[in-house]
């Protein structure tokens, strides 16, 4: 990754973190709303937003597989 978007190791090693803890509070199952303050700690003023999106994002794929399996 470092070499196609010129990251630094450090940061390269934060999305890394950022990642794991999005993948694990995910698995824990997390509602979006309980997922907002614990995102604040890497994303302070567009936490909300970001998990938003993300939700979005994450219930469509779902979604697309479910409708992708039934087929």
């Amino acid at each position: 990754m470092k070499d196609l978007l010129g990251l630094s190791e450090e940061e390269e090693v934060f999305i890394q973190d950022v990642a794991d803890f999005i993948i694990e509070k995910i698995d824990e199952h997390i509602s979006a709303q309980d997922m907002i303050p614990e995102m604040e700690q890497f994303i302070d003023n567009e936490s909300a937003t970001f998990v938003l999106k993300f939700y979005r994002a994450l219930i469509f794929e779902i979604l697309r597989e479910k409708r992708l399996k039934s087929s």
